[in-house]
């Protein structure tokens, strides 16, 4: 079950990255998959992740060149 889970957030992540989007937009995208996907996955950890994703890709870093 581990495996295929690996095998499906890999292949998420290869999606999300080759739609050549800003990397906030592909924080946002990550993030709101993994939280929707809590029902399926059933573990607490990735949902966590994904939560964290979502947050941080609101946050205006310090000195960035991507406003």
């Amino acid at each position: 079950m581990r495996d295929l889970l690996g095998g499906l957030l890999e292949g998420l992540i290869h999606v999300v990255t080759t739609l050549d989007l800003p990397w906030r937009w592909m924080f946002r995208v990550l993030g709101t998959l993994l939280t929707a996907m809590w029902p399926i996955l059933n573990d607490q950890t990735l949902v966590l992740l994904g939560g964290l994703l979502l947050l941080g890709s609101f946050v205006r870093w310090p000195g960035s060149a991507l406003r």
